[in-house]
Order: C-alpha cells, then sequence, then structure tokens
C-alpha cells in the first residue's frame, strides 16, 4: 500500500499518513529506504487520547520507502528503531500503572522475533545498521535486576546476550566489532564484552565526571566517582584520588564532602599512610558527625601513638 508521509515537525520527526489515520514519531534506517513510524495514542470518540490509560493500543508501522509493509497494534509504543535491513525494535510500556516493559522485535514481514517484559519501563531501543544486534534500556526500577540496565540482543537468533548496568540515558547507536559492542548515548561510548563486561569504566567515569562537575552537579558527581568501587590500574587511582580531592573543595552539600573524605582516607589507609588517613577522617568527622568514623579514627590514633 504507498502512502503520502508528511514532515510535520523535525528532532524529533512527527510525521502524518492520512491515508491510515495515523500521526506520530518517525525514525528511519540509516540507509533511508526502510522507516518505522509508531504513535503511544489511539483514536477515541471524542479524538486522539495518548500517555497512561487502560486500554486503547497504538500503532507500529514499517514503510519501505512510501510502501507500507505491515502495521501492528501493540499497548503503548513510545520508542522504536530500525534497521537497513527492515529489522524493527519496539520499547512497549503497557496499560495502566505497571512498573513493566516489554522488548519487541519484529522481522521485515511482520513476524514477532522477541518479546520479552520486564519489571520496569523502558526508555529507548537501538539496532545495529545490518540488524545483527538489537539493545534496550530500562528506566529506574524497585525490582533491581532489571533496573537501570542494557539488554542486548542477537537479532537473528532472536536471543539475549547479556544485561548489565546502564544509567538511565537516552541510546543513540549501536555497533559490534570482533568480541566487542558498543553503545553511544548523550555522546559517551559504553564498550562491552560479549559477556556484558565493561571495558572502558574509568574512561566513561572520567567523561561523566567532568560534565558533572563543569555544570556546577556536584552531587552527580560524587555519585559518578561512587562507580568505580576498586581500581584496576594506577591511572584509576590517580584519577579517583584527584576527583575526590577536587570535590572536597567545591560547595557540595556536606555530607556529600564528608563522604570524599572517607574514601580519601581509606585509600590512604591501603597505602599505608595512616597519618594522612587520620586527618581525612577527622576532617569527614568535622563534615558530619554521623558518617561512622569515630570508631575507626580511634582505632586508627591508638595504632599512631604505639608506632
Amino acid at each position: 500500500m504507498l502512502v503520502r508521509v508528511t514532515i510535520v515537525a523535525e528532532d524529533p520527526v512527527l510525521a502524518e499518513i492520512r491515508e491510515l489515520d495515523f500521526i506520530g514519531s518517525l525514525k528511519y534506517a540509516s540507509n533511508m529506504q526502510y522507516a518505522v513510524a509508531f504513535a503511544d495514542s489511539c483514536r477515541t470518540p471524542t479524538g486522539m487520547r495518548g500517555g497512561y490509560r487502560e486500554s486503547g493500543p497504538g500503532t507500529v508501522i514499517l514503510l519501505r520507502n512510501s510502501d507500507v509493509l505491515w502495521t501492528t497494534r501493540i499497548p503503548r509504543p513510545i520508542c522504536a528503531a530500525v534497521s537497513n535491513n527492515g529489522d524493527v525494535l519496539a520499547c512497549d510500556a503497557g496499560f495502566g500503572a505497571s512498573p513493566e516493559g516489554t522488548m519487541l522485535i519484529f522481522g521485515p514481514t511482520g513476524t514477532k522475533r522477541v518479546t520479552e517484559t520486564i519489571n520496569a519501563k523502558l526508555f529507548s531501543c537501538v539496532v545495529t545498521y545490518d540488524g545483527s544486534f538489537a539493545a534496550f534500556n530500562s528506566c529506574g526500577s524497585a525490582v533491581g535486576s532489571d533496573s537501570s540496565k542494557l539488554f542486548l540482543y542477537s537479532v537473528p537468533s532472536a536471543t539475549r546476550i547479556f544485561a548489565a548496568e546502564f544509567p538511565i540515558v537516552r541510546l543513540d547507536s549501536l555497533a559490534a566489532t570482533a568480541g566487542e559492542i558498543s553503545a553511544t548515548a548523550e555522546g559517551v561510548t559504553y564498550r562491552y564484552s560479549s559477556k556484558g563486561f565493561l571495558l572502558n569504566q574509568t574512561e566513561i567515569t572520567r567523561i561523566l565526571f567532568e560534565r558533572a562537575m563543569a555544570s556546577g552537579n556536584y552531587v552527580k558527581a560524587h555519585f559518578t566517582l561512587d562507580k568505580l568501587k576498586s581500581s584496576s590500574s594506577e591511572t584509576a587511582d590517580d584519577f579517583l584520588f584527584d576527583g575526590l580531592t577536587r570535590l572536597v573543595s567545591t560547595d557540595a552539600p556536606p555530607e556529600y564532602r564528608a563522604k570524599c573524605l572517607r574514601r580519601l582516607g581509606e585509600m590512604c589507609l591501603s597505602d599505608g599512610q595512616r597519618h594522612e588517613a587520620a586527618e581525612r577522617f577527622r576532617q569527614a568527622l568535622s563534615l558530619n558527625p554521623k558518617i561512622r568514623l569515630k570508631r575507626k579514627l580511634a582505632d586508627l590514633e591508638k595504632q599512631i601513638s604505639s608506632g
């Protein structure tokens, strides 16, 4: 079925297809041959209705140039993507207030390859140009196993490869090389092994930390550094120590500066620098007397005094 697609707005693209009584989002494949149109809305006697609702499915449409290849209805398609082969991804938010989302992958003919529901709302999705891999990411959820995750799938085999920790940011692109998957979001590239191990944690932390510091969001800067639970290299140790020291010198809330000082003291202590560790613990307690360092500091001071 040939239709006329009218672009109503750009960035993000909003399109109208009058033959299908459709108005909604539109995303193109990189080759511009395929496009997926999707709308989290339904026609009611009083007009269009979108967003939270208990019924009234939205629409997903696959187009090749101006030809409608297939159309389907799912509860609430809030995001979609399409490959150069016509593989379609869709994030379904579902009806009602349930904290669930469904990841859907369709083939070029509209056949469902993947349907998996998780205990978290979905945020965005991307697919590699050739349709080999697809990725979805989730929002925060009370169910930790599905909260703030990146879900990677092999499209040809319709199987999940891994679920890895991922921030709640919108995915921009997905690429695959030998034994490595790269997901880019907000200008930052997260490199994962085939088993879901993040390969460039220090690099990402450095980028996000500098962004947070430049914007004056010191609480976010602290949380960014806090993700470096253990260092894997001397370079990572140096970066972490420098970042914590810089945060202490800002006007971040006292409780966060105290946490930084405690972390600095622990790093000094692990290097055998007991006097330096004790001084940072004292500074932390002066900022936050409830930080639970009194006994640790007392024991350390005894060790220092006894030689």
